[in-house]
């Protein structure tokens, strides 16, 4: 399915992107740099002293942030664009709130809350309000915000896309936690992730309750999902705690949301309301005729054993996920591989040798490429 095409040293823990052929990374000279992966040559586009955080790709333009907020801004040809340079040297672009679709990047400026869409194809601002939010997500004519109150994401609001209207808030402060444990019920809630849209149903994750569904016309909750349920031991139900909850991706095929965490391959399971364990990988490890009881203590024992997952990205047919195929003492994930959502199996891995992927960092993939970061500095990139 893959196979390692390239390793290029790059600076360790910086950000990248590929397009087309071409990966745009940062080397180790801290120069915005471009390798071909077709001709194999290596091009420097931009010399800095301090390095780049890449910001967003889009068909037209592509965004590196230098140091100290100034902004590199290539056009699809590779030209600096230094008009929008100069014009967004007084902003902070969000680079987890970046709009799917169009030309439209989320922004905040320095020293307040103000925040709002700019537009790049015609360099203007077309709204800005004082909103304090962070993780964006963007469907038709609305974006739906998670929004920090007091140091907490604990609100989620809709806004008109054009103008920057709020057209409803819902907060979830208040939502009893799972369990009895007095810290934990003492702290704050705050939302994990958008996971997507179902039947005119916005879901979030928050940690130590579940997912929560949110009708999108009124802003009410319709549905909490704060149980997980694992077949193996017989379908008993165990609470959402923290950490727990996993990032879920939609599946083309069949319009379902799926994930990876630890040793499991979970669903939404929105029949039931239930956080559903699909497949678990430490059954290999547990004999059928194990009661209830042996199953988990076994359980226990296995999740050192078993395939772990960790940071996972999707194109809608697979999981492509960073993980620890081996049992060994080593914290980080010697293993890139792609998971199927549609047979449930791992159609292919890859196991670094004497190295080892950030357990904090997502792979990338694009089209015909698979890539990732290793920690001694290895920028790799498979290829199909």
């Amino acid at each position: 399915m893959f196979h390692l095409k390239k390793k290029i040293p790059a600076r360790k823990h910086s950000d990248y992107f590929i397009r087309g052929d071409e990966v745009y990374y940062v080397d180790n000279d801290n120069n915005l740099s471009k390798y071909n992966l077709k001709t194999y040559k290596k091009e420097i586009l931009y010399k800095s002293k301090y390095g780049f955080q890449f910001i967003a790709a889009k068909k037209d333009f592509f965004i590196f942030r230098k140091s100290f907020g100034k902004y590199v801004i290539f056009n699809a040809d590779e030209e600096l664009n230094q008009d929008l340079e100069n014009l967004l040297s007084q902003y902070d672009l969000n680079p987890f709130a970046i709009i799917n679709s169009g030309l439209y990047v989320f922004k905040g400026t320095y020293g307040n809350k103000t925040e709002g869409i700019f537009d790049f194809r015609h360099k203007r601002i077309l709204w800005s309000q004082s909103y304090n939010t962070n993780k964006i997500f963007q469907k038709n004519d609305f974006l739906f915000a998670v929004q920090n109150e007091n140091g907490a994401n604990c609100k989620i609001i809709c806004l008109l896309y054009r103008d920057g209207s709020k057209m409803w808030e819902c907060d979830i402060t208040d939502l009893p936690k799972n369990g009895d444990d007095l810290q934990i019920n003492s702290s704050k809630n705050r939302i994990k992730n958008i996971v997507g849209i179902f039947k005119d149903v916005l879901m979030i994750s928050i940690d130590n309750i579940g997912i929560v569904g949110i009708s999108i016309n009124s802003g009410k909750i319709n549905w909490i999902i704060r149980k997980i349920s694992n077949p193996i031991l017989g379908n008993i139900e165990t609470n959402v705690s923290i950490g727990s909850v996993p990032e879920f991706f939609l599946s083309r095929k069949d319009q379902l949301y799926y994930a990876l965490l630890d040793n499991c391959f979970y669903k939404i399971d929105l029949e039931n309301l239930s956080l559903l364990i699909v497949k678990d990988f430490r059954e290999d490890y547990i004999k059928s005729t194990d009661s209830i009881l042996n199953i988990q203590d076994k359980l226990r024992e296995a999740t050192q054993k078993a395939y772990k997952f960790n940071n996972t990205v999707s194109d809608g047919e697979y999981l492509y996920f960073i993980g620890k195929k081996d049992n060994n003492d080593f914290i980080a994930s010697e293993t890139i591989g792609a998971f199927n959502m549609n047979t449930k199996s791992i159609d292919w891995d890859y196991q670094l040798v004497n190295s080892a992927f950030p357990n904090s960092r997502k792979p990338i993939i694009n089209n015909h490429y698979l890539a990732a970061l290793d920690y001694k500095g290895f920028l790799c990139i498979y290829g199909k």
